[in-house]
């Protein structure tokens, strides 16, 4: 193996990390402006949201209306009006009772509320709970409680219409299918070009981060032999997969071959061993030829030098043979 010319293991993971960035770059151009709308307006997607969204709007919960008194089932990130309290409570109460008809569910909704006392005054003859007010009545804030027990309710909701909804079950997983699929191919399609299009472009195999640190792709080998395209094959769907596989194991095939990167003896990540490759610093290979080039140089100067001292000598030496010649005579 060539260790003489072996990258920089930091230089080399900067050199990942830009690649990955300009990745994630070109996946969220490809999902805004290409995949997104394709999909988005397909019919059978616009079918299946719609009766995913219908059977939501059917129960009495997460229904709001706004300005344009259009029904909408979700409120995230928005501060809820504390006037409406009681209906936002009547409503969580109303989707648990028509889920569970123990209402377990419901009186649990209820035990949330009271254990917030700072927020949350309870009347034991109602059984239900109301804002405390300061000495100017003014309500305190209750928004981030009722932001948790919406997304809580959401997910009941969502649970149980799977398991008792045929038609929700289809239409959401159709949407759910639709959503993870145009996610996996904009990341594919960005791998492909950084990690595939470009390699093959440039020489070398290089990427745009390895060109940025003047890296290049070598074989395992003692010598500096260009590597062959189905390397750089192999390399990429490595590569994909790591990173679409790291969107489901929580990054972990991604960060093992990076600490391989960093740590092991040979700096090999998995990729480099799929594909027999060793990524190589320009630099050194450059320096090399330069002090290689160089000694070639003072080796033809000093043999040129060599013969020019012999060849004069010779003169010399034909010179006084020439005067001992005429001296004879």
């Amino acid at each position: 193996m060539n260790n003489r010319y072996k990258a920089n293991p930091t230089s080399r993971l900067v050199a990942t990390l830009i690649d990955l960035l300009i990745c994630f770059v070109l996946y969220t151009l490809l999902a805004s402006f290409v995949i997104n709308p394709i999909v988005s307006n397909s019919d059978d997607y616009k079918n299946s949201f719609e009766v995913y969204e219908r059977t939501l709007c059917a129960y009495p919960t997460l229904i709001i209306k706004n300005e344009n008194n259009q029904m909408t089932f979700y409120l995230t990130n928005k501060t809820y009006d504390n006037t409406k309290t009681q209906e936002y409570d009547n409503n969580f109460i109303a989707i648990y009772n028509s889920c569970d008809p123990t209402g377990e569910q419901a009186k649990a909704y209820v035990e949330s509320q009271k254990a917030q006392d700072k927020i949350f005054v309870y009347d034991e003859v109602s059984n239900t709970c109301s804002l405390y007010k300061d000495e100017n009545g003014k309500e305190v804030d209750a928004s981030s409680f009722y932001l948790n027990a919406q997304n809580a309710v959401f997910q009941y909701l969502h649970k149980y219409l799977m398991k008792n909804n045929s038609e929700y079950n289809t239409s959401y997983t159709k949407v759910l299918n639709y959503t993870n699929g145009s996610k996996y191919v904009g990341i594919f399609v960005s791998l492909l070009i950084v990690f595939l299009l470009f390699p093959m472009i440039f020489k070398n195999g290089e990427t745009l981060g390895k060109k940025i640190f003047s890296l290049r792709l070598g074989k395992i080998s003692d010598d500096v032999e260009p590597i062959k395209k189905w390397q750089v094959l192999v390399r990429f769907v490595i590569i994909a997969l790591e990173v679409m596989g790291s969107l489901i194991l929580y990054g972990i095939p991604l960060l093992v071959s990076m600490l391989m990167m960093m740590f092991t003896k040979n700096n090999f990540a998995i990729h480099d061993y799929a594909a027999r490759t060793l990524v190589l610093d320009n630099k050194l290979i450059a320096r090399e030829m330069n002090t290689t080039n160089n000694v070639i140089d003072v080796e033809a100067n000093t043999v040129s030098t060599e013969e020019k001292s012999d060849e004069k000598t010779e003169n010399t030496e034909e010179v006084i043979e020439i005067k001992n010649s005429d001296v004879d005579e």
